[in-house]
């Protein structure tokens, strides 16, 4: 989780300095930094004859995401400020793609053409936030680290905190594995 967190911050780092928007690097860099232990876990899963793993971690995250992570916000926060675009175009995408999931795995697989349709939303999703963006602000010209060096210790930092989300995933699936074993439950479980 910690080297999710510097591989988000040293990507951004380096998104800014090549003169990317805040908005940019915030719906590509750190959007797929933060979902990069998944990916890894997920791959790990996959190769390891484990797929089940995968639609588990994907439903357990989301439920946690939209139940937990909202709820404590508001709980802490008092009351969440719930932006237009959130509600009649991410949400409605949300709903697209929980509805596109069910069907998908209802007859218990989910096959490579069905892979390639995922592929091809997120792609979709990038292009209409970024072109949303753009059409009703204008994209944004401020480019804090634009023109600066970007320190040797950020790249360092970019490189081997991926080292870690891959070791960190390839641990999580075998020890995901070995605890089913041993408790005699379904991977996806846990």
């Amino acid at each position: 989780m910690k080297a999710a967190g510097y591989f988000t911050d040293s990507a951004e780092k380096i998104g800014l300095y090549f003169g990317l928007p805040d908005f940019i690097v915030g719906v590509t860099i750190v959007a797929f930094g933060t979902s990069l232990p998944e990916i890894i876990s997920s791959i790990f899963a996959v190769l390891g004859n484990s797929s089940e793993i995968v639609i588990g971690n994907v439903l357990g995250s989301n439920i946690t995401n939209i139940f937990l992570v909202i709820g404590l916000a508001a709980i802490i926060g008092g009351k969440l400020k719930i932006i237009y675009e959130i509600i009649h175009i991410d949400l409605p995408l949300l709903m697209g793609s929980a509805f596109f999931l069910t069907a998908t795995i209802w007859d218990g697989a989910f096959t490579l053409p069905e892979a390639i349709l995922c592929l091809a939303g997120i792609v979709v999703y990038f292009l209409h936030a970024v072109s949303t963006k753009k059409k009703r602000a204008g994209i944004e010209t401020e480019q804090k680290l634009k023109g600066r060096n970007i320190e040797r210790k950020t790249i360092i930092i970019l490189f081997v905190s991926a080292f870690f989300i891959f070791l960190g995933g390839k641990y999580t699936i075998e020890s995901v594995i070995k605890l089913s074993e041993i408790l005699n439950i379904n991977k996806e479980i846990i």
